[in-house]
Formats: structure tokens, C-alpha cells, sequence
């Protein structure tokens, strides 16, 4: 995560500086959503676990989720394993990246 503080009246809502607001967005790079239903579901997720933290202190949000293609970005290099498979396991038990050994 990264935050960046703003001064309290960079954001507008109607055209009017809004101080009690606050702007989210999640780059999501792992694995992309399979179909709109598991997409809708991780929304739901982000919503209900920020509302403790935004929602409950009187905070208005809003957020939004850029999804980048599997096959467009690489870590170290390396181009992430696929899902499920062996080269995934070693990464997640090793915990760093290294060449994939099978596509």
C-alpha cells in the first residue's frame, strides 16, 4: 500500500471541496478476475473492509481497480508463474521470484 496525504480540500464533490473524502485505487496484477461475478465479489470485499476504517469515521470514498493482463508485467524480470501450477508453489514457499520452468 501507499498512501499519499493530500491538504484537505484537494477533492471536489459537485464542484464544492469536500474534506472528509478519500480517493482508493488498487492496482490488481496477480491474477486476473475470471468473470464478472468473482469481480464484483472482490469489490464487495474492498467495501467491507475499508468501512470500519472509512465509512465508520464519517469518510466519504470512493475506489477503483485496474486489472493488468497476466502476460504484462514480469517481477525482477521473471514472468509470474501461472495459477495452480508447480513453478507457483516453489515462488509461494520460497517466497521470491525466479524463472518459471514450465509455460
Amino acid at each position: 500500500m501507499i498512501f499519499e496525504e493530500v491538504a484537505a480540500d484537494f477533492f471536489y464533490t459537485g464542484g464544492k471541496s469536500h474534506g472528509r473524502f478519500i480517493r482508493i485505487w488498487i492496482d490488481h496484477i496477480a491474477h486476473e478476475f475470471p468473470n464478472d461475478k468473482y469481480a464484483r465479489r472482490f469489490v464487495d470485499v474492498v467495501n467491507d473492509t475499508r468501512a470500519p476504517f472509512v465509512k465508520a469515521r464519517g469518510y466519504d470514498w470512493e475506489f477503483h481497480i485496474d486489472e493488468t493482463s497476466f502476460g504484462l508485467w514480469s517481477i525482477q524480470g521473471h514472468f509470474p508463474p501461472t495459477q495452480g501450477s508447480a513453478d507457483e508453489a516453489r515462488w509461494m514457499a520460497e517466497t521470491k521470484e525466479s524463472p518459471r520452468t514450465h509455460d
